[in-house]
């Protein structure tokens, strides 16, 4: 999630730059942006159990949007904020999910819309009654006849085969979440 609230705001400096027609964007910069001819689309899900898990994915960012942080809770991986102070839990979930409503806010002013949706299961790993996926994710970013596709990763988890999903994004700090709950061998299978 850091990545995309990260990736929102370095857009948004671009999207200033485009709406206010500048022309001394870096070409650097602008290289480093990946345009795109239209927007990417969602996966389409091939079983009820993926349909499940994009169900609860578009759940999950909709609650972000909205900046419902009870609803969040249930979706944003639990072992995320799991070495936290429960005094800080409430506090850390409160700040990812104002930096994300915040950052979505500011760009639509500026009249971009932005999409988060699920583009493509890379991969599908089953431990027991756990299912962890993992999936690509995009941004979608559209406006002033501009379209701006990010891609990331996120892990999927669930521990009671596909009825329920929580959501983490894969970043540098994930291996060692995962390894809070999840063996050696299904932690290097879920981040290699």
């Amino acid at each position: 999630m850091r990545k995309l609230i990260f990736y929102i705001s370095a857009i948004c400096i671009c999207i200033s730059c485009i709406s206010s027609n500048s022309q001394t964007a870096n070409s650097k910069d602008n290289a480093e942006i990946p345009f795109v001819s239209s927007p990417i689309p969602a996966y389409t899900a091939s079983s009820p159990l993926e349909e499940n898990l994009v169900n609860q994915f578009n759940i999950y960012i909709d609650a972000m949007r909205n900046g419902n942080v009870e609803l969040v809770k249930q979706y944003l991986y639990s072992d995320l904020f799991a070495q936290y102070p429960a005094a800080y839990k409430d506090q850390a979930y409160q700040t990812v999910v104002m930096l994300f409503e915040n950052t979505i806010t500011e760009t639509e002013a500026k009249g971009f819309t932005i999409d988060c949706i699920i583009s493509d299961i890379l991969k599908r790993i089953s431990d027991n009654n756990r299912l962890i996926y993992v999936c690509e994710t995009v941004m979608n970013l559209s406006g002033h006849d501009k379209f701006i596709a990010d891609k990331s990763r996120v892990i999927a988890i669930s521990v009671n085969n596909g009825k329920s999903w929580q959501f983490l994004e894969m970043s540098e700090e994930a291996e060692h979440t995962l390894s809070l709950r999840f063996s050696k061998r299904i932690t290097s299978q879920i981040v290699e």
